[in-house]
């Protein structure tokens, strides 16, 4: 059993590379972690985007994602932390963070 999870969830990473060699894909990998890590710890949409607009924007101690020069050309004219954020974020983090809980 949960070799098939494993399985389903190599196959999504793998669909969201080949996406992302075609389009810009909202993941960040500081600020999705945050939004992730929030999510795991069972926290509210609102708490976890907080965090992650933190790791976003960074501040005085810690580099922001915001600027990554190809991130900011990528979310030109977007929101960083859309609906798609949330969900590529949740794909790609939440298998990791269950399996080292």
């Amino acid at each position: 059993m949960e070799q098939i999870a494993a399985l389903s969830t190599l196959g999504e990473l793998v669909e969201l590379y080949r996406q992302g060699r075609n389009m810009p894909l909202s993941f960040f990998p500081a600020t999705s972690l945050a939004y992730a890590k929030k999510i795991a710890d069972g926290k509210d949409e609102s708490t976890a985007l907080s965090s992650a607009g933190y790791a976003w924007e960074g501040n005085q101690y810690v580099r922001g994602d915001s600027l990554d020069p190809w991130f900011d050309q990528a979310m030109r004219g977007r929101d960083p932390l859309d609906e798609r954020f949330k969900q590529i974020a949740q794909q790609v983090y939440l298998p990791m963070l269950d399996a080292g809980s």
